[in-house]
């Protein structure tokens, strides 16, 4: 009985921290987001809509988020199939682990899309970070359309203006040098 009864306890806590989870607010004000985006991030969820929501909203953040991080669940889920063909006593059981758990965080992370939470994915959503969503739209976009995607970097990545109020480079006249020349030694006779 005690033994149950302790279970019982380390499930009623578990419940519990779920629920703040699910009941918890932002700490930090978060922008808001068009309906449109909400329902393209929840819909990039379900394997492969992720591709056409980032064709449709390839300027959205909140699209881009939502399904970098389906696109990773899509893969972790796909790929965890050959945990059954690789480990065959053990792999049936922690492949299933694997699919349920990432379609316990699709659910939810569904649910956060539709919310307009700008929800990461804890670990995974620092992996799916690295996913080369630009490349994929520019790829795509050249394809569909035929015409060259912008060549322009990301905001992150650009050069910041020049700085109009300094005068152009050439109009600067050499400053004297700031150390002065060493005296020459005097000469023998």
């Amino acid at each position: 009985m005690g033994q149950a009864s302790q279970v019982t306890g380390q499930a009623g806590q578990l419940f519990g921290q779920a629920k703040q989870l699910l009941t918890a607010k932002p700490t930090q004000p978060q922008p808001p987001v068009a309906q449109d985006e909400k329902i393209w991030a929840a819909l990039s969820y379900i394997p492969m809509i992720a591709l056409v929501a980032f064709l449709i909203k390839p300027k959205s953040e909140f699209v881009k988020l939502h399904g970098r991080q389906g696109l990773l669940i899509f893969l972790i889920f796909f790929f965890s199939i050959f945990l059954y063909i690789i480990l065959p006593p053990l792999g049936p059981i922690l492949g299933g682990l694997v699919q349920l758990g990432m379609f316990v965080i699709g659910i939810f992370s569904i649910y956060q899309a539709i919310t307009g939470n700008w929800w990461k994915t804890p670990v995974l959503g620092n992996i799916a970070d690295m996913l080369p969503i630009d490349m994929f739209t520019n790829v795509a976009t050249q394809a569909i359309t035929g015409q060259e995607p912008s060549q322009t970097p990301p905001a992150d990545q650009q050069m910041p203006a020049p700085d109009q109020t300094q005068p152009p480079a050439e109009t600067i006249q050499n400053p004297p040098p700031a150390v002065p020349p060493a005296p020459t030694p005097p000469a023998q006779q």
